[in-house]
């Protein structure tokens, strides 16, 4: 279950009330900021999405229902939004690097592995009425902090979409993962 709220640019509570393998109630509470930076304040001609991401991990400590918190691993991309299409289409596309440390206080509760690999990012606002985004990483692992830790590679398609109606008196915001759809209609 996700938990989502309108400051979710910056909080993300994901809660699972059941695992398999274990009776613990697992949470993953993730902190993310976007830093845009704009030309005129900035000796890079391009806008620029900076958006950096930390995290809480409450993971099993065995089979039942006992758990711990730990920091989980950082992840990091840098998006440079392209000058074309032009403004007038609605649509916006940005190109960087994505990276993934390996911050985490335990094994379970990150991969053990430094990864770097391409970001592509697509937003669509059409007419004030579609609001949606899309954005893919592929940070693959080159270099690990343990002997133990497995190859790590993670594709990810987050995609958020908003549509506003009625000048936005009602709002629905959908997440989009692989296996997993959640959406909230907020009044």
């Amino acid at each position: 279950m996700v938990t989502y709220n309108p400051a979710s640019g910056f909080f993300r509570d994901d809660y699972s009330p059941a695992n398999y393998g274990t009776n613990a109630q697992l949470n993953t509470l993730l902190f993310r900021a976007i830093i845009p930076r704009v030309p005129r304040f900035s000796l890079f001609p391009f806008i620029e999405l900076i958006r950096t991401s930390f995290s809480l991990v409450t993971v099993p400590t065995g089979k039942g229902i006992a758990t711990r918190t730990e920091f989980g691993d950082m992840q990091l991309f840098d998006l440079v939004v392209l000058p074309w299409p032009e403004s007038k289409t609605g649509l916006k596309l940005g190109v960087g690097p994505t990276f993934i440390f390996p911050t985490a206080t335990s094994k379970i509760a990150g991969r053990g592995a430094w990864q770097a690999g391409p970001a592509v990012g697509a937003g669509l606002h059409w007419r004030c009425l579609v609001l949606a985004g899309l954005l893919f990483q592929n940070p693959i692992s080159f270099a690990y902090t343990s002997p133990q830790s497995p190859a790590a590679e993670h594709n990810g398609v987050p995609a958020n979409s908003t549509r506003r109606v009625l000048k936005g008196l009602v709002c629905e915001i959908c997440r989009f993962r692989p296996g997993s759809m959640v959406g909230a209609v907020i009044p």
